[in-house]
Protein backbone atom coordinates (compact mmCIF):
# COMPACT_ATOMS: atom_id res chain seq x y z
CA UNK A 1 0.00 0.00 0.00
CA UNK A 2 2.73 2.47 0.94
CA UNK A 3 4.79 1.37 -2.05
CA UNK A 4 1.86 2.33 -4.27
CA UNK A 5 1.64 5.73 -2.55
CA UNK A 6 5.37 6.22 -3.07
CA UNK A 7 5.19 5.16 -6.72
CA UNK A 8 2.17 7.37 -7.42
CA UNK A 9 3.78 10.52 -6.03
CA UNK A 10 7.21 9.59 -7.42
CA UNK A 11 5.79 9.36 -10.95
CA UNK A 12 3.52 12.38 -10.47
CA UNK A 13 6.31 14.74 -9.39
CA UNK A 14 8.81 13.27 -11.85
CA UNK A 15 6.37 13.74 -14.74
CA UNK A 16 5.75 17.34 -13.66
CA UNK A 17 9.49 18.04 -13.91
CA UNK A 18 10.04 18.54 -10.19
CA UNK A 19 13.70 18.03 -9.21
CA UNK A 20 12.85 16.84 -5.70
CA UNK A 21 10.47 14.04 -6.69
CA UNK A 22 12.12 11.47 -4.40
CA UNK A 23 11.83 13.76 -1.39
CA UNK A 24 8.24 14.69 -2.25
CA UNK A 25 7.27 11.04 -2.64
CA UNK A 26 8.83 10.02 0.67
CA UNK A 27 7.20 13.01 2.39
CA UNK A 28 3.85 11.93 0.96
CA UNK A 29 4.35 8.46 2.41
CA UNK A 30 5.27 10.04 5.76
CA UNK A 31 2.07 12.09 5.78
CA UNK A 32 0.02 9.02 4.85
CA UNK A 33 1.57 7.01 7.68
CA UNK A 34 0.98 9.92 10.06
CA UNK A 35 -2.71 10.12 9.07
CA UNK A 36 -3.08 6.37 9.53
CA UNK A 37 -1.35 6.50 12.91
CA UNK A 38 -3.60 9.30 14.16
CA UNK A 39 -6.69 7.47 12.93
CA UNK A 40 -5.61 4.23 14.64
CA UNK A 41 -4.94 6.07 17.90
CA UNK A 42 -8.39 7.63 17.80
CA UNK A 43 -10.03 4.27 17.06
CA UNK A 44 -8.18 2.78 20.04
CA UNK A 45 -9.42 5.62 22.24
CA UNK A 46 -13.02 5.04 21.18
CA UNK A 47 -12.90 1.25 21.27
CA UNK A 48 -11.26 0.83 24.66
CA UNK A 49 -12.58 4.07 26.20
CA UNK A 50 -9.13 5.26 27.16
CA UNK A 51 -7.79 8.77 26.90
CA UNK A 52 -4.37 8.98 25.33
CA UNK A 53 -2.29 12.07 26.15
CA UNK A 54 -2.85 14.89 23.69
CA UNK A 55 0.07 17.03 24.76
CA UNK A 56 3.25 15.09 25.34
CA UNK A 57 5.58 18.00 25.95
CA UNK A 58 3.57 21.05 26.99
CA UNK A 59 -0.03 22.08 27.57
CA UNK A 60 0.53 25.23 25.51
CA UNK A 61 -0.29 24.65 21.81
CA UNK A 62 2.56 26.81 20.44
CA UNK A 63 5.24 25.26 22.65
CA UNK A 64 3.89 21.78 21.98
CA UNK A 65 4.00 22.42 18.22
CA UNK A 66 7.55 23.73 18.45
CA UNK A 67 8.60 20.69 20.48
CA UNK A 68 7.20 18.34 17.84
CA UNK A 69 9.00 20.12 14.99
CA UNK A 70 12.41 18.41 15.48
CA UNK A 71 10.72 15.02 15.85
CA UNK A 72 8.77 15.46 12.63
CA UNK A 73 11.83 16.84 10.83
CA UNK A 74 13.86 13.78 11.82
CA UNK A 75 11.07 11.39 10.83
CA UNK A 76 10.75 12.95 7.39
CA UNK A 77 14.44 12.32 6.77
CA UNK A 78 14.15 8.79 8.14
CA UNK A 79 11.50 8.15 5.48
CA UNK A 80 13.65 9.87 2.86
CA UNK A 81 16.64 7.64 3.62
CA UNK A 82 14.41 4.58 3.98
CA UNK A 83 13.56 4.92 0.29
CA UNK A 84 17.14 4.51 -0.93
CA UNK A 85 18.11 3.92 -4.55
CA UNK A 86 17.83 0.13 -4.29
CA UNK A 87 14.35 0.29 -2.75
CA UNK A 88 13.15 2.93 -5.23
CA UNK A 89 14.40 0.83 -8.15
CA UNK A 90 12.53 -2.19 -6.77
CA UNK A 91 9.30 -0.18 -6.38
CA UNK A 92 9.59 1.38 -9.83
CA UNK A 93 10.28 -2.02 -11.44
CA UNK A 94 7.29 -3.56 -9.63
CA UNK A 95 4.88 -1.59 -11.82
CA UNK A 96 4.85 -1.90 -15.62
CA UNK A 97 6.39 0.92 -17.63
CA UNK A 98 3.02 1.79 -19.17
CA UNK A 99 1.18 1.87 -15.81
CA UNK A 100 -1.25 4.79 -15.92
CA UNK A 101 -1.10 6.66 -12.63
CA UNK A 102 -3.57 9.21 -13.95
CA UNK A 103 -6.35 6.67 -14.39
CA UNK A 104 -9.52 7.04 -12.35
CA UNK A 105 -8.74 3.77 -10.54
CA UNK A 106 -5.30 4.97 -9.40
CA UNK A 107 -6.56 8.37 -8.30
CA UNK A 108 -9.47 6.87 -6.33
CA UNK A 109 -7.07 4.40 -4.72
CA UNK A 110 -4.73 7.23 -3.66
CA UNK A 111 -7.61 9.29 -2.33
CA UNK A 112 -8.86 6.35 -0.28
CA UNK A 113 -5.42 5.50 1.09
CA UNK A 114 -4.22 9.04 1.82
CA UNK A 115 -7.25 11.16 2.47
CA UNK A 116 -9.91 8.86 3.89
CA UNK A 117 -8.18 8.68 7.29
CA UNK A 118 -7.78 12.46 7.24
CA UNK A 119 -11.49 12.88 6.57
CA UNK A 120 -12.41 10.23 9.12
CA UNK A 121 -10.49 11.76 12.06
CA UNK A 122 -12.75 14.84 12.58
CA UNK A 123 -15.75 12.53 12.76
CA UNK A 124 -13.94 10.32 15.25
CA UNK A 125 -12.82 13.29 17.33
CA UNK A 126 -16.43 14.37 17.83
CA UNK A 127 -17.59 10.82 18.51
CA UNK A 128 -18.56 10.20 22.13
Amino acid sequence: MYNFVYYFFYRYFRDKGNDTYKFMASSSVFLTVLFHFITILRIIEISFKVVLPRYVFYKDYLNNKMAYFPVVFILIFVFYFFYNKKRVDHIVNTYPKDFDIYSVKSIVKILLICLLPLLLVPYLINYR
